[in-house]
């Protein structure tokens, strides 16, 4: 019997919440899964799983077993991260997720110098607008805006950043410069889109009076890095990320305005919500080639 190996199968079965997904990722049939399911809980003499045909969940005994299963994984991880690290060297697979415009102008450069400087680490970049789910996903790292949600996950902060209006030059000689947020009427807006949420009512905050603007964008898109084009492009106003056009700014592509009512898509955000954070799974340990790179990004973004 394979115990570490149906340990992790069914810690998978249930982080990913199903039987059928968690046979894709570890590459088993679901015929093998549940033979192996029911193979563990025959050895114990114990159910660990209530199952139906839409969902799956733990019994009592499962939750237990469950908590001690993730405890013997993580000591199998530590063990490997002391050996394969014994020599000095960094090795392994750092798989990250991050914005587009953030990974592109920010994380992407970071990761090249990073696998440059340690040959013997693999690294996977998945840019998506979306915030993923870390444990599902398997990611080590998410490199993401704001504050947490789920008390599953650790953030490090990595720098301050805020969200701005902007447009190019030529747009706003052409168009005028908004003055207040009621001007925005009068404006070719520029509209994120997200599946989850609408992104069309912009909120504004100016000496503790609060104003929200429904647009009516000319241009939606779920890539803002599109929204970004289309700025440069001269399609209109947008509401972003300094960040994600910082150098824009710099080189006198985008201009900012009307900082003074501090723009965001959400009503309910505090002042540093747009601020940078890495964020990784919560565990007693961090493998060292994910605490090096998130220094690596301390260092990049302290330039910043």
């Amino acid at each position: 019997m394979d115990k570490l190996g149906d340990i992790e199968l069914f810690v998978t079965v249930v982080k990913l919440k199903g039987m059928a997904i968690a046979g894709r990722k570890l590459g088993m049939s679901p015929a093998s899964v549940t033979a192996r399911l029911n193979r563990l809980e025959s050895a114990y003499g114990v159910r660990l799983l209530t199952r139906t045909t839409r969902q799956i969940s733990l019994t009592d005994e499962g939750a237990l077993y469950y908590k001690h299963c993730l405890k013997i994984i993580e000591e199998v991880h530590l063990a490997d991260e002391s050996l394969t690290s014994i020599d000095g060297e960094l090795k392994g697979h750092l798989k990250i997720t991050a914005t587009v415009d953030i990974g592109k102008q920010y994380v992407s450069p970071v990761l090249s110098e990073f696998v440059r400087r340690h040959p013997k680490v693999s690294a996977h970049l998945q840019l998506m607008d979306h915030v993923a789910n870390l444990v599902e996903g398997d990611y080590d790292l998410a490199i993401r805006f704001g504050g947490l949600a789920d008390n599953r996950m650790v953030a490090r902060r990595l720098c301050a950043n805020r969200r701005v209006l902007f447009a190019s030059p030529d747009y706003l000689a052409k168009n005028g410069t908004p003055l207040s947020p009621e001007d925005l009427v009068n404006h070719q807006c520029l509209g994120l889109a997200r599946e989850d949420q609408s992104l069309n009512t912009w909120h504004f905050v100016k000496n503790g009076n609060n104003t929200s603007m429904i647009i009516h964008p000319t241009l939606t898109s779920n890539d803002g890095a599109m929204i970004r084009q289309w700025a440069l492009d001269g399609n209109g106003i947008a509401l972003k990320s300094y960040l994600d056009i910082k150098s824009d700014v710099d080189n006198g592509l985008l201009e900012i305005f009307m900082e003074e009512h501090r723009p965001d898509y959400f009503s309910d955000r505090d002042q540093n919500s747009a601020d940078l954070f890495a964020v990784y799974p919560s565990k007693s340990y961090l493998p060292n080639r994910v605490s090096h790179f998130i220094a690596l990004l301390l260092d990049t973004f302290d330039d910043q």
